[in-house]
Formats: C-alpha cells, sequence, structure tokens
C-alpha cells in the first residue's frame, strides 16, 4: 500500500512540476500532451530562465525567447553567446520538431550550470 501511494504522490508531483514549467516556457496554449513532451525536452531552458530569474533578470512577458537573448549583451560575452546558442536549440525544438537525446539533454543542462557558475551566486 505504501509503495502505491508513494507512485501516486510521486505522478502528482511530477505533473504539477511540468505544469509548472509549461508556465514559465509558454507552452499553456498547446495541447496537454504537446505540453508535456515539449516541457520534457525543454527542461534546459526552464533551467536557464530560473537562472537568471534568480539574478533578477527575468523575461517580460512580452518579450519572446529571441528578443530577451538578446537583451542581455550586458553580461559577460560568453555568457551572452551562451545564451543565444540555448535559445536557438529552443526555438529548434520548440518549432522546427527537433527531439533532444538524452545526452544532448545533458550536455545543455550542464551549459546552463556553466551560465550559473560565471554569473556567481544569486542575490
Amino acid at each position: 500500500v505504501c509503495v502505491i501511494v508513494g507512485a501516486v504522490v510521486f505522478f502528482l508531483m511530477e505533473r504539477a512540476r511540468l505544469r509548472r514549467r509549461v508556465k514559465r516556457i509558454g507552452l499553456d496554449s498547446l495541447p496537454t500532451e504537446e505540453q508535456r513532451r515539449l516541457a520534457r525536452q525543454l527542461e534546459f531552458y526552464d533551467e536557464l530562465v530560473r537562472t537568471l530569474d534568480r539574478r533578477k533578470i527575468g523575461r517580460g512577458a512580452h518579450l519572446t525567447p529571441m528578443e530577451f537573448s538578446q537583451s542581455v549583451g550586458y553580461l559577460p560575452a560568453e555568457v551572452y553567446r551562451a545564451i543565444q546558442q540555448l535559445t536557438r536549440v529552443f526555438y529548434r525544438v520548440r518549432y522546427g520538431a527537433h527531439q533532444l537525446q538524452g545526452s544532448q539533454q545533458r550536455r545543455l543542462i550542464r551549459a546552463v550550470e556553466r551560465i550559473e557558475a560565471s554569473l556567481g551566486p544569486a542575490k
């Protein structure tokens, strides 16, 4: 019984986490199944947005992801280039139907971690 209850709780927590990611990334208008697929594929972009948000670098609702990536030109050059590159990958997955493999996703998450380290501690 405990295993079943634990599995149900885990499932519900995972769904809630994906719903929050869908909202942060801006996938609300898509069909539910597409939202889930893209939310899993675009975890790296959600991490990037959250990393920048912790440093008070937020994306305004009126900005597209590309406009936002261009607006952070005041950041160090390597961070700016990395954000630009991650945004291009975001567009390929979101609009180009590109599927990321597990190794690609891990590499993208590591890129976000490098950005976070370059920016220093959150305020």
